[in-house]
């Protein structure tokens, strides 16, 4: 029985002449190879969403870093997204398999860890506690509480770490290649 399956990684090869900008001349037989050992294995490439190379090095730009999947994944898992990191030679990438869904109804309540360190949260706690007068009430009086709590005061983090997110894609677009973070980072 064939099992859904993907690779991913640093291939240090391409796939055709638009994944290379500048250095050396375009060698098409290499590309032949790699296009003919996917072909032989019955990997397609997954695609990315990003920045269209992910390795830098005096003026050349060359997309080397990849997800590979196996039919039954591409099946299974159609949606998958490959996130390259700017410099992402020897770097993880981030691979999603399926779509972000809306969420339908309410979210169920989870405590977020984090909410220990801000220094309002033990007053919140202790208010919305002494609010009920058995375990399920208190509970309930909590999770509604620290909902608001969360949203109000300590700042969504969720929401903040999504705009993080958004505004490190961007750069990573801005700046391509050329950029300083792309040179500092590969001095390390």
């Amino acid at each position: 029985m064939e099992t859904a399956w993907l690779l991913a990684g640093d291939f240090n090869s391409l796939l055709s002449a638009s994944e290379k900008c500048g250095g050396a001349p375009f060698d098409a037989s290499r590309v032949r190879e790699f296009q003919d050992c996917l072909l032989d294995s019955a990997l397609a490439d997954l695609g990315f969403v990003g920045p269209p190379f992910t390795w830098f090095r005096r003026g050349t730009k060359e997309r080397l870093d990849r997800g590979l999947g196996n039919l039954m994944w591409t099946t299974q898992f159609p949606d998958t997204t490959v996130r390259p990191r700017v410099k992402s030679d020897h770097r993880p990438l981030l691979i999603r398999s399926g779509p972000e869904f809306p969420t339908l109804g309410p979210k169920p309540f989870r405590f977020i860890a984090s909410w220990l360190t801000h220094r309002g949260f033990l007053d919140m706690l202790k208010a919305a506690w002494a609010k009920g007068s058995d375990l399920k009430s208190c509970s309930k009086s909590f999770a509604r509480d620290a909902a608001h709590w969360n949203k109000h005061t300590f700042g969504h983090i969720m929401r903040r770490k999504d705009h993080l997110l958004r505004r490190i894609e961007n750069l990573e677009e801005q700046w391509g290649g050329d950029s300083e973070l792309a040179r500092a980072s590969s001095r390390t």
